[in-house]
């Protein structure tokens, strides 16, 4: 959906395209390769791209092709009749919402096992807040749960042993681990208080994984097949899609469900993976009330499209 550069290199791209073409690209011709988000973001809209790089703004007008008089009316319906919508197809994928280890639901973790083992995806990503680190947050919280050294020792043992699973009920899965908010809660901490230590932590290390690909910088989308899979920062559904102009998976808000929407010649979707951590536990009970809308399950993409699995 378009390529991320500097100011430069992007003057340099739209010059190129109009020695090219002979004349400046259009908006529908140039965001193919740049989105209309990163263009605002480098100039501030089309126009003033244009004319940083010294060109007039292509006219918005429209040419109208006279062939469709030429034919006859129940013609034309007959060929647009059959004239098939381009459907993009999806690769197998089992995207897993936010674990807080070690807070899971254990129920929710074993079925999301055993799904992987039957649909034997091609690509499986955890996409962040695989720990809760509850004793480095902010907000009031009990101090009788775990000790910081056993919190955390029980969280690395139940990823280790979640990854080592999957991996041996699907072992040509591709897998990935995205950090989110709760996972770099210690770094930012030490950051705050003392950021003359970060070049001595060894943060990573918490989430390195036998055959799984770590992508450890927060604010990095990961992209696979066109897809966007970020943990998330937004809480309705929809908005990371709109702002990334791209499909997009993320997790987060622990609200799993799909929102599609219509761009002219395809229709994207953001996808929620919902959450697997354990409501009823100390560190997921800061909420204002016991009920909460949080859903758990996974989410599933394939052939057939984007979708959210309830449990």
């Amino acid at each position: 959906m378009g390529m991320k550069l500097d100011q430069h290199e992007a003057i340099n791209l739209l010059k190129e395209m109009a020695i090219e073409l002979g004349r400046t690209p259009t908006w529908y011709e140039i965001q193919k390769v740049i989105s209309k988000h990163h263009i605002a973001n480098l100039f501030g809209g089309m126009v003033a791209f244009c004319h940083a790089a010294g060109l007039q703004p292509a006219s918005a007008k429209r040419k109208i092709d006279n062939t469709i008089f030429e034919k006859q009316i129940d013609q034309q319906i007959e060929e647009f009749s059959h004239k098939e919508k381009q459907k993009v197809v999806y690769e197998r994928m089992v995207i897993i919402g936010d674990c807080h280890f070690p807070f899971v639901h254990k129920p929710s973790l074993d079925k999301t096992i055993a799904f992987i083992k039957e649909f034997q995806p091609k690509y499986v990503i955890q996409i962040g807040d695989l720990y809760d680190m509850l004793s480095h947050g902010k907000f009031p919280r009990s101090l009788n749960v775990y000790t910081p050294k056993d919190e955390m020792n029980e969280g690395r043992k139940m990823a280790l042993d979640m990854w080592a699973k999957i991996k041996e009920v699907a072992p040509k899965a591709e897998c990935h681990q995205v950090l989110g908010n709760h996972d770099i809660r210690p770094m930012k901490r030490i950051i705050e208080a003392y950021p003359e230590a970060e070049l001595f932590m060894d943060f990573e290390k918490w989430f390195k994984f036998d055959g799984v690909t770590t992508h450890s910088d927060i604010r990095q989308e990961l992209i696979i097949n066109g897809i966007c899979f970020i943990h998330g920062y937004r809480s309705k559904l929809g908005d990371h899609r709109d702002f990334n102009k791209m499909s997009t998976v993320v997790g987060h808000s622990h609200l799993g469900g799909v929102n599609f929407k219509n761009y002219g010649s395809e229709i994207l979707f953001e996808l929620n993976a919902g959450y697997i951590g354990d409501p009823e536990s100390k560190a997921l009970s800061y909420t204002s009330q016991k009920i909460v809308n949080w859903t758990h399950g996974l989410g599933v993409i394939d052939s057939f499209g984007a979708r959210f699995i309830h449990f």
